[in-house]
């Protein structure tokens, strides 16, 4: 059996990383474009979040578990987490306030309508505090909710820096307990944005990732290729069942995200962590690494450029289906260049200063 203690990158999940940021890219573009396109099929791709969620639980915990206790660990766990979310969210938050600014002044009307540009809204999103979504508010990035549960889940694992195991798995505890409150409809949390986002179903999913990466570290995933073959398949096919079902709004039970993908999700990561190779010579699987390194870009810069590109690309073309492959190329591909032009370099220069400083910074 390998000992993964020492695994510093799962690149399975890195590709499906990247699958993921272009699903959600595909969905936002099949709603956008033409939410009849497809039948709707590719709508279903944000999905990609529940997947993203499970992921973000896995890396937390496999890199940070032997933390437990070290207080002095706190300051170094937090930089590197802020560090990874905040700058480049920054920079491409700054980006579209000023082309929305711009598009105001030249064209008389902006793009940015979802949250007021006041002090407040403009302080909410850059700090990701969590927006009303139940109200359609959301920040100047709109996917950029999903961070607001990211930073969250970095608070609460602090307190297993901070404190030990027990008393994380008690707080966890309650907070799912929280969870299961507010999803049965025993408290109403909805006036809150904060309470709404910290009782949402969906923190669920940082918890399969946990336990998968304690797996992971105990040695309890099986190495034997015919399991993770088959549990990659039964991932694969309850996947298809949650899609095809969403798709046709067919629910047997209340919607549950974390349920309905989530344990599909979880399933896939566990078959992709037994079955992990790295043959440096595959271009394709090469490839799709790269592409799981440019999520964030792809993930962040992506739907106010679909809102761009269709106002000019529904002008000169009138299939639909030529503009939604054109949006979906371009803007996968401005993903990767915004990655190597811009996320990277930038990491990269935060280094260089936090050597300087003699302050350990490490970006994952």
């Amino acid at each position: 059996m390998q000992d993964y203690s020492n695994t510093k990158i799962f690149y399975n999940l890195q590709c499906c990383r990247g699958i993921a940021a272009v699903m959600v890219l595909m969905a936002h573009a099949n709603l956008m474009v033409d939410k009849q396109m497809f039948s709707g099929a590719f709508i279903i791709g944000w999905s990609g979040v529940d997947f993203f969620f499970i992921l973000s639980g896995f890396i937390i915990y496999y890199i940070n578990f032997k933390y437990a206790g070290k207080r002095n660990e706190l300051k170094k766990y937090l930089s590197k987490r802020l560090i990874r979310v905040y700058p480049i969210y920054w920079l491409y938050t700054t980006a579209f306030l000023i082309l929305n600014y711009l598009l105001i002044k030249f064209a008389g009307k902006g793009i940015i309508n979802w949250i007021s540009l006041d002090f407040m809204g403009i302080l909410r999103s850059y700090l990701l505090y969590p927006t009303n979504i139940v109200k359609s508010e959301m920040p100047i990035i709109p996917v950029a909710w999903t961070l607001s549960f990211e930073i969250i889940f970095y608070i609460i694992f602090g307190v297993y820096i901070l404190s030990n195991k027990k008393i994380f798995q008690l707080i966890v505890g309650i907070w799912m307990l929280f969870v299961a409150l507010n999803f049965f409809k025993v408290i109403d949390v909805t006036q809150s944005p904060l309470l709404s986002t910290l009782c949402n179903a969906k923190n669920i999913e940082f918890i399969y990732g946990c336990v998968i990466a304690h797996l992971s570290l105990k040695n309890k995933i099986s190495r034997n290729r015919s399991i993770g073959i088959s549990v990659l398949l039964v991932g694969m096919i309850l996947l298809a069942i949650s899609w095809i079902n969403e798709m046709n709004q067919c629910r047997y039970f209340p919607k549950m995200d974390s349920l309905n993908f989530g344990i599909p999700y979880s399933l896939i990561i566990y078959g992709l962590i037994s079955l992990e190779t790295y043959n440096p010579n595959n271009k394709i699987k090469n490839s799709l690494v790269f592409l799981g390194d440019a999520s964030y870009s792809i993930y962040l810069m992506h739907y106010i450029s679909i809102v761009i590109l269709y106002v000019i690309f529904k002008r000169i073309m009138h299939n639909h289906y030529g503009v939604f492959v054109i949006i979906t190329t371009v803007l996968t591909a401005a993903g990767c260049i915004c990655y190597s032009w811009i996320e990277m370099p930038l990491l990269k220069t935060i280094r260089r200063y936090s050597k300087k400083q003699n302050t350990p910074v490490i970006v994952h």
